[in-house]
């Protein structure tokens, strides 16, 4: 489902698809656990804070219930902002710069753009993720 909502810039949701499938882990739950922010913009802010792009893996501290997490992201912030604010109509920029400070230390780390960045690693994530998933 992730993959199809984002089927036109699947890298933008590299925090969910870029995971084992059986076993996602705590990122890939928290940000699925709503749907107007797995399947929106909010992906690719997930993806921008929490995905290190020349690894494909996830940041250290992402997971969890700490200051700057993605339980944080989702439940503390984004969820409720929500409510005020259309945040499927806001671009990644927009959302990333209203952001509280807490998650300053994920956006200093590797700040690189996956959507815009000519780096080959996004492309390498995702020739792992077709063979994970037999599509090679």
């Amino acid at each position: 489902m992730a993959y199809s909502a984002h089927s036109e810039k699947p890298e933008a949701a590299l925090c969910m698809l870029a995971q084992p499938l059986l076993t996602p882990g705590d990122l890939v739950e928290q940000i699925q656990s709503t749907s107007e922010i797995a399947y929106s913009v909010c992906a690719s802010v997930a993806t921008r804070l929490y995905v290190d792009v020349e690894t494909g893996s996830i940041k250290k501290g992402a997971g969890g219930k700490g200051l700057g997490s993605a339980r944080r992201l989702t439940a503390s912030y984004l969820n409720q902002i929500r409510v005020n604010l259309d945040i499927r109509g806001m671009t990644e920029a927009e959302l990333l710069s209203i952001l509280p400070s807490e998650f300053d230390r994920f956006k200093q780390e590797g700040f690189a753009n996956p959507m815009t960045g000519s780096s080959t690693s996004s492309a390498g994530i995702f020739d792992r993720l077709r063979k994970q998933l037999g599509m090679n």
